[in-house]
């Protein structure tokens, strides 16, 4: 009798369960001190969403659940860096120190290729699955990162790769990593939540195929029992999921996709991008572009090859991997054309191990053929993935903060030295003041908003301005309905102009900040 296209292969068997050491270990040592060169390199340069993640730690987990429910991401990878926090604790200037918990998740997922990749398909493939995940460009922008993409790759890729674990085996422990990671995917991240969804679809079908064929009836039971738990364990967040649903729907900053956006998105895993500029700065470089979507063309063409020459067990588990990742990006463009606009290239990243999984096991299969198709496929892929990931290194040794920053004072403080340290906005706000709280914590923040609807309790502040700008987590922005009168105060605005319109006739600019919204007020001498 023929096996069935997913049933445990030779190659699985000959991977053996031996611990991780030897070259694999040193491997993964070698990566995670590059890994962390590039976090020191880049420095204390975080981006506004880092400081939203950090800015949650000063609220309690219950908190951070409900702040979470009333933003647009589950919660569980705040709650991982609040316990994170509890045992390491960064002053403003070290703020960088944050990425070493994402820089763990990325080389957990490394970690996953040595040891049930290994197991299941061999050593071959679990050295491939590591190099492709370790030269990927974009992995530098999620391991860099305090945002839970990492995290939510991390968890999706073993969802992945247990779900081929429970199929084959059909043991209780690969059954029950399957549900760890997959309902911790499903807390990480909507991308991911969606991703984990058409694992399990797929993992289902696949046994009732089986059990149709062989009535394997004990893996089905159990199939439906991992569905069943996974859904009663997701009921506690399914209300705030259908209230984000409505957030959006009701308005969202993402704006509406363009071909641009898909283009991006498309060849968004191999981009070298670094921390100091737009991730989207990269189609101002057209040479790189080409490589990118050389690797891109490359990476569609080789399952069309499979798919023309042979169909092994391997490259069932491939396509089936590739099509999960085609169908999350074919639903969120849908979705975005018909609905509301959910298509974030960035939000791609979840889906990383997948593809590297997929793309790995195409190409393992090229490494054991002689053929000058398959040598002219590995060498075209090698080279262009090492010379996009030697652009991306180049590009953070060029930004790099480290060994380019110079010992002089900074010109904001020197800008609020005489001042009582309050700063006043009259509600336009700019992402750079929620930054500010937390680099300058010294200082107090009084936002000034004359509506109603802020609350006075800081965990549910809330301003939003055409449905784009959410402060909720900072705590050291503190909303008033009225400014507070001061010679020595410093007001934040666009609109200089408007200046007396909030503070009052009584008082005058004396002093602006040089490329800044920062403006010294003092009252009129009579």
């Amino acid at each position: 009798m023929n096996k069935h296209p997913l049933h445990k292969s030779s190659l699985g068997a000959s991977g053996g369960s031996s611990p991780l050491w030897g070259v694999g270990g040193l491997l993964l040592i070698g990566v995670a001190i590059y890994y962390i060169f590039n976090i020191f390199l880049i420095g204390n340069n975080l981006k506004f969403d880092e400081f939203y993640s950090i800015a949650m730690l000063d609220y309690s987990y219950s908190d951070i659940c409900r702040i979470t429910a009333e933003d647009v991401h589950p919660p569980l990878f705040y709650l991982l860096l609040k316990v994170y926090s509890s045992f390491f604790s960064f002053s403003p200037e070290h703020l960088y120190f944050y990425r070493f918990l994402t820089v763990a998740f990325y080389l957990g997922m490394l970690a996953l290729c040595l040891i049930p990749v290994r197991r299941l398909f061999g050593k071959r493939l679990a050295l491939v699955s590591f190099l492709v995940l370790a030269f990927l460009p974009v992995g530098f922008y999620m391991y860099a990162y305090v945002r839970m993409y990492s995290l939510a790759a991390f968890l999706l890729f073993g969802s992945a790769v247990y779900a081929v674990d429970a199929y084959r085996n059909n043991s209780r422990w690969a059954w029950a990593k399957l549900i760890f990671f997959t309902l911790g995917a499903m807390y990480t991240h909507y991308y991911a939540l969606m991703g984990a969804f058409f694992i399990i679809l797929a993992l289902l079908i696949a046994i009732i195929a089986r059990y149709i064929k062989d009535k394997e009836q004990a893996k089905l039971i159990r199939a439906l029992l991992c569905g069943a738990i996974l859904c009663i364990l997701y009921i506690p967040w399914l209300v705030s999921l259908f209230g984000q649903l409505g957030q959006v729907g009701g308005g969202y900053w993402i704006s509406t996709i363009t071909l641009a956006d898909i283009a991006y998105g498309v060849q968004y895993y191999f981009s070298p991008k670094n921390i100091d500029d737009s991730y989207a700065d990269f189609f101002s470089s057209s040479w790189c572009l080409v490589l990118t979507f050389a690797l891109t063309a490359l990476c569609c063409l080789v399952p069309l090859i499979y798919m023309l020459r042979k169909k092994t067990e391997n490259t069932y588990i491939a396509f089936i991997a590739l099509i999960i990742v085609g169908l999350c990006f074919l639903f969120v463009l849908v979705y975005s054309f018909i609905a509301t606009p959910v298509y974030y290239a960035r939000y791609l990243s979840c889906y990383i191990g997948l593809f590297a999984l997929g793309m790995s096991l195409l190409l393992n299969e090229f490494i054991g053929e002689k053929t000058f198709l398959a040598k002219s496929v590995l060498i075209s892929f090698c080279t262009l993935m090492i010379s996009l990931s030697a652009i991306e290194l180049y590009i953070n040794l060029r930004k790099g903060t480290l060994f380019h920053k110079e010992e002089k004072a900074d010109p904001f403080d020197e800008f609020m030295a005489d001042t009582n340290g309050i700063v006043y906005t009259e509600g336009v706000l700019s992402p750079n003041l929620g930054v500010m709280s937390l680099l300058k914590p010294q200082y107090k923040y009084l936002i000034v908003i004359k509506e109603e609807k802020p609350h006075n309790d800081p965990a549910l502040f809330n301003y939003i301005r055409d449905g784009k700008i959410s402060f909720r987590p900072f705590v050291h922005l503190q909303p008033v309905k009225e400014p507070v009168s001061n010679e020595r105060s410093v007001y934040f605005t666009t609109h200089p102009e408007s200046f007396s319109k909030f503070i009052g006739d009584d008082f005058v600019i004396t002093d602006h900040l040089e490329g800044t919204y920062y403006y010294k007020f003092e009252r009129r001498t009579r």
